[in-house]
């Protein structure tokens, strides 16, 4: 593909795996988010300081993000006067469809999680014509399944693990669904609630999934 870098998410110790795993931060213009809980959004503090202090020359960055966005980024820098960006910083919040359109093409879907604005993406490589979808935290619903339609790999939470789930996350019977539905190429799972039995839930995924299942973990790379 085009090997360009594109963050989605912001979630803690996110920016030292980035460094580990070779790609810094400073390098970026641009980051995706996929909603403002923090589990999804806490190191945004850590990478506005970072913008702010760690560049030799400033350069320009987008942020891409829900409904909500822009407020936090101020509430940031009310609380964290070191985090004002001295360098041209763009928010652009989102409710839904293209937001960046270049070699490599992101669509934003607004997907299902409770009552907070959430985004799912769709990010494909104009040159070769391979995409993969992000579902970040969504329930089921006809957006995931726009999102995900032909997909050659498809990341998914499966927060709500066996199931049955409260429609805020995805649980097996649903990410099996969509998978299928959707005639996913992969699925790489992530996001497995703690509270399950992360083993019982792959090997369901696995036995249901086959081979287009992938176990997602810090570090690795696929090739789409």
């Amino acid at each position: 593909g085009s090997g360009a870098a594109l963050p989605i998410d912001l979630g803690r110790g996110v920016l030292n795996r980035m460094v580990a795993a070779g790609v810094d931060p400073l390098d970026l213009d641009r980051f995706l988010l996929t909603h403002l809980h923090a589990d999804h959004s806490g190191e945004l503090v850590a990478l506005l300081f970072a913008l702010r202090h760690g560049r030799a020359e400033p350069r320009s960055v987008e942020l891409h993000g829900p409904r909500g966005l822009d407020d936090l980024v101020r509430r940031i820098v009310e609380a964290w006067p070191s985090t004002k960006p001295d360098y041209p910083l763009t928010v652009l919040e989102t409710e839904g469809g293209l937001v960046i359109d270049e070699l490599v093409r992101v669509r934003a879907e607004p997907v299902h999680h409770g009552g907070h604005a959430a985004l799912g993406f769709r990010i494909e490589d104009a040159t070769t014509g391979r995409c993969m979808a992000f579902t970040g935290d969504s329930g089921p619903g006809p957006a995931l399944s726009r999102l995900s339609d032909g997909v050659d790999l498809l990341v998914a939470e499966c927060a709500d693990g066996p199931g049955p789930g409260r429609g805020r996350h995805l649980d097996v019977d649903a990410l099996v669904e969509l998978a299928d539905a959707s005639q996913v190429g992969r699925v790489a799972v992530v996001h497995i609630d703690p509270r399950h039995d992360r083993a019982a839930v792959l090997g369901e995924l696995a036995r249901r999934l086959g081979d287009r299942l992938i176990e997602g973990r810090d570090g690795l790379r696929i090739a789409v």
